[in-house]
């Protein structure tokens, strides 16, 4: 019975120290997953702005909010 219960309690205590390890390499993990996303979001539109030229500077007195951006070659938006 005492070879049983100590059996038991290594096993407990094993499963224990495994699930507190997985549940700390996955936190681990999600975080640089999210991390890569994130940079990966943030370069693709940076290489997309690349491209663009925005103003989002305050109209002047008299200048409509929607300003023509036919006249602005330059800017153009390049969907991927």
């Amino acid at each position: 019975m005492a070879v049983a219960d100590v059996a038991f309690k290594a096993l407990t205590a094993g499963l224990g120290v495994a699930t507190l390890y997985l549940a700390g390499t996955f936190s681990v993990n999600v975080y640089r997953g999210l991390s890569w996303h994130s940079e990966q979001s943030v370069s693709k539109t940076l290489a997309r702005l690349d491209h663009q030229t925005l103003d989002f500077s305050p109209p002047l007195a008299g200048e409509p909010l929607i300003r023509d951006l036919s006249r602005s070659p330059e800017c153009y938006f390049d969907l991927m």
